[in-house]
């Protein structure tokens, strides 16, 4: 019965320990292609003070928030609030301090918005 205990208690510990490192799939409103999702040689703090100036001065309305502890996520309005013409996110996982960084764009893809993103990188 102990040995049962134990098995079950090991089970959850690792399942728990592995949704840790999972993280929330991106708002992506249906917008394709992937165009950048890999990682940077920068850490996260370094990788968001590099993207975020950037982003604000050619996209002064593009939001980038703080959604949960090392991800943030972000979006550029197009003239429909409900259909963005870009989505991302940028993210460390678990015990890493290096930067991923999702982007995903409307059709035709703005070469621009990628630049940001990749210069960045």
């Amino acid at each position: 019965m102990k040995r049962l205990f134990f098995i079950s208690l090991s089970s959850l510990f690792i399942i728990g320990c592995s949704v840790l490192d999972t993280l929330p799939a991106p708002k992506t409103y249906g917008l394709t292609p992937v165009l950048i999702k890999k990682p940077s040689n920068k850490i996260l703090p370094n990788l968001i003070q590099c993207i975020e100036p950037s982003l604000k001065e050619k996209y002064p309305a593009a939001s980038l928030t703080l959604t949960m502890e090392n991800l943030y996520e972000g979006k550029i309005p197009g003239t429909d609030p409900d259909s963005p013409i870009a989505t991302f996110d940028i993210f460390a996982k678990t015990g890493t301090f290096q930067g991923y960084v999702s982007l995903y764009q409307k059709e035709p893809v703005n070469p621009a918005i990628t630049a940001i993103f990749t210069d960045c990188l």
